[in-house]
């Protein structure tokens, strides 16, 4: 059997994965993760209005609910939500 055959077969499929492997990082550092970073700076620069009415124990948006209750979860809230854009 001839040795240097198998190591040429083995070495073609290291520099194939080692190929791919590098393939995938780049995607991922050019692509992916630019992305996380300018959602990360994004939601810093705009955070969330405190008055915006969310469920205390699930955070489910409760504009607009007249009840009192979570539709998601059944928790009461300590008043009623109004839409004050409602005219």
């Amino acid at each position: 059997m001839d040795l240097s055959l198998h190591l040429r077969w083995w070495e073609q499929i290291l520099a194939v994965t080692v190929g791919l492997v590098f393939a995938v990082l780049m995607v991922f550092l050019l692509v992916v993760l630019p992305i996380v970073v300018a959602y990360s700076n994004y939601s810093r620069a705009h955070p969330r209005s405190h008055d915006d009415p969310r469920c205390k124990a699930c955070g489910y948006d409760l504009t607009g609910n007249e009840s009192g209750i979570c539709p998601e979860c059944g928790n009461p809230s300590p008043e009623p939500i109004i839409d004050l854009f409602e005219s």
